[in-house]
């Protein structure tokens, strides 16, 4: 009852935070490459999570610290060559189907499958578990170690980041 709701209530501004972080750098790169704000949009969760891994990799090859503060500046970084790169050789990207600003269907069609996707997503995790349950199923657990690996060696790099957990 209200005990299954409130734990999910608690865990919204961490999950809000999360989101923030998954889609404002790729957000703000695509709009400076002057992609239409629709596309920037759709594509910044990708986009996002390219910066944290070539960060990554950038980083681990350089010998530099990947922490919070490192990232923050790599991303800033970004956002400035993003910006010189689409005042210099930009015109902007638009959908000729859709012109700007956006449709009433558009919204409607970007509610109704953010609906779905929470049914059909959210909800079934919601109702079998709750945001403090630890999962101790192998995958997840070699996540959990990953970022832990990460967080203390502060090597995010896809090649070679995790080496610690390997012996």
């Amino acid at each position: 009852g209200t005990l299954f709701l409130s734990a999910w209530v608690q865990a919204i501004p961490a999950f809000s935070l999360l989101l923030l972080f998954l889609v404002i750098p790729g957000f703000v790169n695509l709009l400076f490459l002057r992609i239409s704000p629709r596309w920037s949009l759709l594509l910044s969760p990708a986009w996002s999570i390219a910066i944290y891994g070539v960060s990554g990799v950038i980083f681990g090859s350089l010998a530099l610290p990947w922490n919070l503060w490192s990232v923050i500046a790599f991303t800033v970084g970004t956002w400035v060559f993003s910006a010189l790169l689409g005042a210099v050789v930009g015109k902007r990207v638009t959908d000729r189907h859709h012109p700007e600003p956006w449709s009433r269907s558009s919204y409607l069609l970007l509610a109704t499958g953010a609906l779905i996707a929470f049914f059909v997503l959210v909800v079934p995790v919601m109702a079998l578990s709750g945001p403090e349950a630890i999962n101790r199923n192998l995958d997840p657990m070699y996540h959990y170690n990953g970022a832990r690996a990460v967080q203390i060696g502060e090597n995010a790099s896809m090649l070679g980041g995790m080496a610690g957990l390997y012996g």
